[in-house]
C-alpha cells in the first residue's frame, strides 16, 4: 500500500494475486485471508458514477444496499489478474454474437485498478461494427 498527498486518493490497495506481486510481498486481501478476519473470502467494489457519491470496496461480504436484482458469478478463470469468461457481451441489451461463435476467447478482466479492460478483440470489433452502424 502506498500514499501520496498530491493525488486526490487516500491509499492505493493492491489486490493481484501472488503470481504478480513484488517477491516477497503479499496483497491485502491475501494477508487477510490468512489472518481469518475475513467473513467469508471475497471482496465487492462499488463503482460510482458521479462525484457526488463515494465508490467503495467491502472485504468479506457484499453491500446489498449498492445493487439490486440477483449476481452473476464467474469463475475467475486464470488467476493472475482476476479473469472471468463471459457468457455474451449485450450493447443496447442486444447480443452482439461475440461468445457464442466456434472457438470464441470471451475471456475478459476487469480491473478496477485502471481505466482500460482487457478485451478480446474480436469482441471490439464486434462492438464497433454496431457503433458504426
Amino acid at each position: 500500500m502506498a500514499s501520496d498527498d498530491s493525488n486526490d486518493y487516500e491509499v492505493l490497495i493492491g489486490l493481484s494475486y501472488p503470481q504478480i506481486c513484488h517477491e516477497g510481498v503479499k496483497s491485502l486481501f491475501d494477508t487477510m485471508i490468512e489472518q481469518e478476519i475475513l467473513a467469508q473470502k471475497l471482496f465487492s467494489v462499488y463503482l460510482s458514477q458521479n462525484l457526488k457519491e463515494k465508490s467503495e470496496i467491502t472485504f468479506g461480504g457484499i453491500n446489498h444496499d449498492r445493487f439490486t436484482g440477483e449476481i452473476d458469478w464467474h469463475p475467475i478463470v486464470l488467476k493472475t489478474l482476476y479473469f472471468i469468461k463471459l457468457d455474451d457481451i449485450l450493447v443496447n441489451g442486444k447480443s452482439i454474437g461475440y461468445c457464442n461463435k466456434p472457438n470464441a476467447n470471451c475471456i475478459v478482466a476487469p480491473d478496477t485498478g485502471t481505466s482500460a479492460f482487457i478485451w478480446p478483440q474480436g469482441a471490439i470489433d464486434a462492438i464497433e461494427k454496431i457503433d458504426a452502424a
